[in-house]
């Protein structure tokens, strides 16, 4: 399962639950408001004939379980890396992936890109079709407004959720590695008044002995639009280059 269908399963799944309680109007209007695509619509109306899951364990439950002890004490002995996707910023009102892809469509059909009206594009499948028809820079621009749209909040999402934490963190908040493309860990950090070092580029891993907290990109970001993992053609070329003797060695993934 990629990334982008890790995504939309979250997405649908926490739709649901918004959804448990409403009417079948309040429904519909909210999944309008969610932008959720018609195959996501139709994975959350199935989930509501299901029986609601379990509650999760409460945080008393939840210290007693052998998988957390066993974090706890990987984290305490510095064995622990933070790994963050995209939920973190979508938790704080950015755009999910059904609402780039969608984006992605209406680009492509602006430009007449022949897109199959009946298929569920993730992101990666529909960037690659706007690519090969030369689009790259417009999908990359993209979704750089839509991101940067996100961060017209009342309240910054920098200062919201996952990040407003980031300062108190201890040595988790030394190294982050990230599959995102917005600069949220970044301007938290700032914002927390701690200078930040952002990787996007193999070559930059030697400076990260040297800095006292650095964020990991490893599907780039704007700053390097040439680092951005977006379509399925770089997908591909990643894991061809992963693949080979060595690719591992000095590498972001590595």
């Amino acid at each position: 399962m990629s990334d982008d269908d890790v995504i939309r399963e979250q997405v649908v799944q926490t739709a649901a639950q918004l959804l448990r309680d409403k009417s079948e109007t309040e429904r519909k209007r909210l999944m309008r408001d969610l932008d959720l695509t018609p195959g996501e619509q139709e994975a959350v109306l199935k989930l509501l004939w299901e029986p609601p899951p379990p509650p999760p364990p409460s945080p008393e439950e939840l210290r007693k379980t052998e998988t957390f002890q066993r974090l706890v004490e990987d984290v305490r002995r510095g064995k622990a890396v933070l790994f963050l996707g995209a939920g973190v910023s979508m938790d704080v009102d950015m755009p999910s992936s059904g609402a780039l892809v969608d984006a992605i469509r209406s680009l492509a059909q602006s430009y007449q890109v022949p897109i199959d009206e009946k298929r569920e594009y993730d992101l990666p499948a529909i960037a690659g079709l706007a690519e090969r028809e030369g689009l790259r820079g417009e999908v990359i621009q993209t979704i750089k407004d839509r991101i940067d749209k996100g961060y017209r909040q009342k309240l910054p999402p920098y200062r919201r959720g996952f990040y407003r934490l980031l300062p108190y963190l201890g040595q988790l908040k030394r190294q982050i590695l990230t599959t995102n493309w917005d600069d949220l860990i970044e301007r938290a950090f700032l914002e927390a008044g701690e200078p930040v070092l952002t990787i996007r580029r193999d070559r930059d891993l030697r400076l990260i002995p040297a800095a006292d907290h650095v964020v990991v990109k490893l599907h780039g970001d704007f700053a390097d639009p040439a680092s951005l993992i977006v379509s399925d053609t770089d997908y591909s070329k990643a894991r061809g280059a992963i693949a080979q003797p060595g690719g591992l060695s000095g590498s972001l993934w590595g």
